[in-house]
């Protein structure tokens, strides 16, 4: 199996090149963790390729490639609404949206909000993202 060896966050954040096909292989065994639900994992490679996505705007084809599995997560289930965790004790959670927003990623601010992201959100302290 050519996927083998591979988790789909580990995937998104450090393979080169990224390929939405292969993410969709990855994303259809699931999650490897029996706690975690397919939409719970979905969000969590969401986040993960919303933030490559970010950090690779300087390199067009990489930032392309990196949309490009963010709109297949999207169209398999993950929720444009979702949030993150926020550092290693991960007791606040944040939108989504917060991270392409962060970067200046305009172009993933724009998918998530055409995918109904809530452009109000609030963190899980209140405080407005």
């Amino acid at each position: 199996c050519p996927t083998q060896g591979w988790h789909l966050v580990s995937y998104i954040s450090y393979a080169e090149p990224l390929e939405a096909d292969f993410a969709y292989a990855l994303l259809s065994r699931g999650s490897p963790h029996s706690t975690v639900g397919y939409s719970e994992f979905a969000g969590f490679a969401l986040a993960a390729v919303l933030e490559r996505a970010g950090r690779l705007q300087h390199r067009p084809l990489r930032h392309i490639a990196a949309i490009r599995v963010a709109k297949m997560l999207l169209t398999r289930g993950a929720a444009a609404s979702g949030t993150y965790k926020v550092g290693n004790l991960g007791t606040v959670r944040r939108p989504l949206l917060l991270i392409p927003a962060s970067h200046g990623d305009i172009a993933a601010v724009e998918l998530l909000l055409c995918a109904r992201a809530d452009a109000a959100a609030c963190d899980s302290q209140g405080e407005p993202a």
